[in-house]
């Protein structure tokens, strides 16, 4: 028999971690101060299970609800917040860093592969190498002000042409 687990879109966005992550503080909190779970669900006027689900990360709570805890810990809960985003260690870097250039070798060879069977392949892979101003002026698009901006450098450092003298003109 297969227990398939099912998880909603907010678990997969990352919501359960941040119950997790706010339970583990209060808890922390809690300890801190000395008191226990049933104390706790007193001074906050909540359910002894519920404090414990609350610090485990399985309820979904309050705003109000967490704001008595917090109260009664003495803690800020936006402090669990800070560092959310925790850098990747070294080791874990390097390997992505890896298999993403891996991924890009083996793009490329399947990019070669298909141009040598389809001559058509050449022709848009050569179009795409091409500058991205040129490209877009193709289509009739304006330049970018990035393009246009050195395009005036270019004039600017360039000598101004020089005028030819008018030809003579025969005498009346």
């Amino acid at each position: 028999m297969t227990v398939t687990t099912v998880t909603t879109a907010t678990e997969r966005l990352g919501v359960s971690i941040l119950r997790i992550r706010l339970g583990a503080a209060l808890q922390k909190h809690r300890v801190q101060r000395g008191l226990t779970q049933a104390e706790l669900a007193e001074f906050a006027d909540l359910s002894l299970k519920y404090v414990g689900e609350i610090e485990r990360g399985e309820a979904n709570t309050t705003i109000e609800v967490l704001e008595r805890l917090a109260a009664a810990v003495q803690w800020n809960p936006m402090d669990a917040l800070e560092g959310m985003r925790e850098p990747l260690s070294e080791g874990v870097r390097m390997l992505l860093l890896d298999e993403v250039a891996q991924l890009l070798e083996r793009l490329r060879n399947m990019s070669k592969w298909l141009q040598a069977l389809d001559p058509a392949l050449q022709i848009k892979a050569a179009r795409r190498l091409e500058p991205h101003d040129e490209h877009r002026r193709l289509k009739g698009a304006r330049p970018s002000r990035k393009a246009r901006r050195q395009r005036q450098e270019q004039q600017q450092q360039e000598p101004p042409p020089q005028e030819e003298p008018p030809p003579e003109q025969p005498p009346d």
